[in-house]
C-alpha cells in the first residue's frame, strides 16, 4: 500500500516528472537490458578465456612465473574470474586500460592486439548500444506519458502566448490595444519583428491577406484576442487535422449546394406545373365557351327548325323555308307573319319575304307552292 501511495505521489506531483519518466524508462528497458547483459557476459567470457589461457602459456613457457615480476599479470589474468573482472573494469572505466596493456606486453604481441580490439568493441559497440536503448526508451516513455504531454503542452502554450503578447505590444505604437493596418504594415517592415515571427513558426509573405485573416470581425483593426487566435491558428504548417477539417467543410458546402440546386429544380418544376395548369384552365374555359356557343347555335337551329315546321303548318300555301341572312328578326317580320297568318284563312296574298320572330338571327323567304 505504501508503495502504491508513493507511485501516486510521483504521478500527481509536477516537479517529480523527471523521476517518474526515469523510473518508467528503467522498467520498460529492463527486458532489453537483460539481453544486453547476456551479450556483454558472452563477450567478457570469450576475451577472459583468451587472456587467461595466454597467461598460462606464458608461465608454462618459462617454467613458472616469478611472483615478484609477474605479480600484476597473475593478479589481473591469472584466473578466469580475475580476467572477467579486469575486462569489466576496463569497459566501465573502473581501471585505466593502459595499465593492462603494460602487463600484456609480457605476452606475445597478439594478445595486445586482441585487448585493443576488445576495448574498441566494448566502447564503440556495446556501450553505445546500451546508451541508445536507454535514450530510445526514455523518448518513448516521455511521448507516451499522457500527464507529461499535457503539462508540457500547457507550458509550451503559455510560453507561446506570452511571446505573442510581447509582439503585439511592440506592434501597437499608440498603445490603444488595437493594431490598425498602418501600424501592421509598419511593423511588418521591421526585420526584428519578422525574425520574431519566424521564431514562432509564423511565416508571413502577403501582408494584406494576413491582416484580413487576423481581423475576424472585419472592422479594420486587430485586438489582442484576434491576434492571439490568429497566430495560434496560423502557426506552423498545415497538419493532417487541418486538411481533414478543410475537406469536411468543402464536402459540407458541396452537399448543401447540391441540396439547394435540387430545391431550385423542384421549385422550377412546381412553377412549370402551375403555369401548365393555368394554360389548361384557360384552354378549358375557351373550350367550354366554344361548346356553350355551339350549344346556343344548336339551340337556335332547333328553334329555327321548330319555326319552319310551325310556318309550314301555319302557311300551307308555301312550300319551302330558306335561309337568307343572319340579321335579327324585326317588327316588320312580325307583321309579315301576321299577314301570312291571315293568308291561312283564304286571303290570296303574295308574300315574297317573311321574317319570323323568336328564331335564330337570319332572313327566311317563303315561296308559294304555285311558283
Amino acid at each position: 500500500m505504501r508503495v502504491m501511495r508513493a507511485f501516486r505521489i510521483l504521478i500527481v506531483v509536477k516537479w517529480l516528472q523527471g523521476l517518474r519518466v526515469l523510473l518508467q524508462t528503467v522498467m520498460i528497458a529492463f527486458k532489453s537490458m537483460i539481453w544486453t547483459s547476456m551479450i556483454v557476459a558472452i563477450l567478457l567470457y570469450i576475451f577472459g578465456v583468451m587472456f587467461t589461457q595466454g597467461t598460462f602459456d606464458y608461465c608454462a613457457g618459462r617454467g613458472g612465473c616469478d611472483p615478484d615480476y609477474d605479480f600484476q599479470l597473475l593478479r589481473r589474468f591469472g584466473r578466469i574470474e580475475s580476467s572477467l573482472l579486469s575486462l569489466f573494469q576496463t569497459m566501465t572505466s573502473g581501471i585505466s586500460w593502459d595499465l593492462l596493456v603494460i602487463q600484456l606486453k609480457k605476452l606475445p604481441v597478439m594478445y595486445t592486439v586482441i585487448f585493443i580490439t576488445y576495448v574498441g568493441v566494448s566502447y564503440f559497440a556495446i556501450l553505445n548500444v546500451v546508451t541508445g536503448i536507454f535514450v530510445e526508451t526514455t523518448l518513448q516513455v516521455a511521448n507516451c506519458d499522457r500527464e507529461a504531454l499535457i503539462q508540457e503542452e500547457l507550458r509550451a502554450r503559455e510560453k507561446y502566448v506570452k511571446q505573442v503578447q510581447s509582439i503585439f505590444r511592440e506592434m501597437d505604437d499608440d498603445k490603444d490595444d488595437v493594431i490598425t493596418i498602418e501600424e501592421f504594415k509598419k511593423a511588418m517592415k521591421d526585420k526584428r519583428i519578422l525574425a520574431y515571427f519566424n521564431a514562432l513558426q509564423l511565416d508571413f509573405t502577403d501582408i494584406m491577406t494576413l491582416f484580413v485573416l487576423l481581423d475576424r470581425d472585419q472592422n479594420g483593426s486587430i485586438n489582442l484576442d484576434e491576434f492571439l487566435r490568429g497566430c495560434m491558428r496560423l502557426k506552423g504548417e498545415a497538419k493532417s487535422l487541418d486538411l481533414a477539417k478543410l475537406q469536411y467543410e468543402v464536402e459540407w458546402v458541396m452537399h448543401n449546394l447540391s441540396f439547394l440546386l435540387d430545391q431550385v429544380g423542384n421549385l422550377n418544376g412546381s412553377i412549370g406545373q402551375q403555369q401548365g395548369r393555368v394554360k389548361t384552365d384557360s384552354w378549358t374555359l375557351a373550350v367550354r365557351g366554344s361548346d356553350s356557343h355551339k350549344e346556343h347555335r344548336d339551340a337556335d337551329k332547333a328553334d329555327q327548325s321548330g319555326h319552319e315546321v310551325k310556318a309550314r303548318r301555319t302557311l300551307p300555301g308555301f312550300k319551302k323555308l330558306s335561309l337568307a341572312g343572319d340579321s335579327m328578326p324585326s317588327e316588320g317580320a312580325e307583321r309579315d307573319s301576321r299577314e301570312h297568318g291571315s293568308a291561312k284563312h283564304g286571303s290570296p296574298r303574295h308574300v315574297s319575304q317573311v321574317r319570323l320572330a323568336n328564331m335564330v338571327p337570319g332572313e327566311y323567304t317563303f315561296k308559294p307552292q304555285g311558283e
